[in-house]
């Protein structure tokens, strides 16, 4: 016990009589201060149970600590905030971001289908116009174009017939109107050798060294003068009929078109045929006035006065009778170039001079029967166009091959009928 004591007293007494000692002085100090109206704040006490002087360094530390903890977790808290706000505009923002994406995508997406609609209606269309034309019936038949043929044949004639009987009813001419209008009737002699040919034309010229071959006893026959004017508008017509026409651009365009039929199936050559003709139907040139100057250089050759009254009249007749028939002839152009779709008609005419041939011709002075004498003879000139059917298919090798059938053949006169 005694060792227990000596161990508190050398170790806390000494420290617990200086505590007492510093309150008493601090107690003093205050009385005194209280004495001289002196006011000293009163230290801190600072009892044992507190502990020694460093637990008091400590406490400011720890309020410290605390008000920085707080400081921090206010931080931290608006930080959290800040960031949760960010969070939120950045996903408005990619949001709204997505929304004008798919907004604009929308608007490209309508319009690259309303362009996908409109190139699918043009294929559509096309594929339509291009089914009509493969499958594309004839808009006349076969028997419709050949009886178009045989009336313009029969037009042909009763205008011939007509201009003869206008020729017959007018006044004629005598040698002193030749030698009067000389240059006149030198533009008749050469007009009328170019359109009938040197053997009508010494049948039926009434004038000048022409006269030795005239009939004696019937100067005015008028069969020679009947196929003479047959001759004039059978080659008028023919040139109508033929193709797109006897010009550079219609030989050039023709040529084109052998080609054409030659590598392509017939709806595609018929096509294009059909377009071309339409396109050049308001460019065909007016041939009147050339085909009724020829007429009228052989009806003057002939002997037809050109001072009298009849003779303008008869001008203006002839021009009328060729308009009509212009009508007809390019009534049927139009029938056979764009209202046939499966082949190809094709007017005969037979030039002058071309050796009779029975199975390619007809001789309409010999019934259907020609002799054996007329086989080899020249063809005097053609009176009645002939119609042919063309049709095109491809062969095994590929290549398109082309099959014709003759519908009517061309009606001619031999040289030996003005004999």
């Amino acid at each position: 016990m005694s060792f227990l004591f000596s161990q508190f007293r050398g170790s806390t007494a000494p420290t617990h009589i200086a505590r007492v000692r510093a309150v008493k002085s601090r107690e003093d100090e205050q009385e005194e201060d209280e004495e001289t109206g002196i006011y000293r704040a009163t230290p801190l006490r600072i009892s044992p149970s507190i502990g020694s002087n460093r637990d008091v360094s400590r406490t400011p530390t720890r309020s410290h600590s605390n008000m920085e903890r707080m400081n921090q977790s206010t931080e931290t808290e608006s930080a959290l905030l800040l960031r949760e706000e960010n969070r939120r505009l950045r996903a408005e923002v990619e949001r709204l971001g997505a929304a004008m994406w798919d907004r604009t995508n929308s608007k490209a997406e309508a319009r690259r289908c309303s362009l996908l609609q409109q190139l699918l209606n043009q294929r559509t269309a096309e594929l339509n116009e291009a089914q009509s034309y493969l499958n594309k019936l004839d808009d006349y038949p076969g028997s419709t174009i050949l009886e178009m043929v045989e009336g313009l044949n029969s037009e042909i004639f009763n205008a011939a017939t007509s201009i003869n009987s206008l020729y017959e009813r007018s006044g004629k001419m005598d040698l002193m109107e030749i030698g009067e209008k000389l240059e006149v009737f030198n533009h008749a002699r050469i007009v009328a050798k170019a359109a009938i040919g040197e053997h009508l034309y010494s049948a039926n010229c009434q004038i000048d060294e022409a006269l030795g071959y005239a009939d004696p006893s019937n100067p005015e026959e008028p069969l020679p003068l009947q196929l003479a004017l047959q001759r004039i508008l059978i080659q008028w017509c023919s040139h109508l009929l033929s193709g797109f026409g006897s010009s550079a651009v219609g030989q050039a365009l023709d040529a084109t078109y052998r080609i054409v039929r030659s590598i392509e199936e017939p709806s595609v050559s018929a096509k294009w045929r059909t377009i071309t003709a339409a396109a050049l139907r308001q460019q065909e040139e007016n041939c009147i006035p050339g085909v009724a100057d020829a007429i009228m250089a052989v009806l003057c050759i002939c002997g037809i006065s050109t001072v009298t009254e009849e003779f303008p009249k008869v001008k203006q007749k002839v021009a009328t009778r060729l308009a009509y028939l212009e009508k007809m002839a390019l009534k049927l152009r139009t029938a056979m170039l764009e209202g046939i779709a499966s082949s190809d008609m094709e007017i005969i005419s037979v030039d002058s001079d071309t050796p009779f041939d029975p199975p390619a011709m007809t001789d309409i002075f010999s019934g259907g029967r020609p002799s054996k004498k007329e086989l080899g003879k020249g063809v005097l000139c053609t009176v009645g166009l002939g119609l042919r059917k063309a049709t095109t298919r491809r062969a095994n090798q590929g290549a398109m091959q082309e099959e014709s059938f003759v519908m009517k053949l061309p009606e001619v006169v031999l040289i030996s009928a003005l004999q």
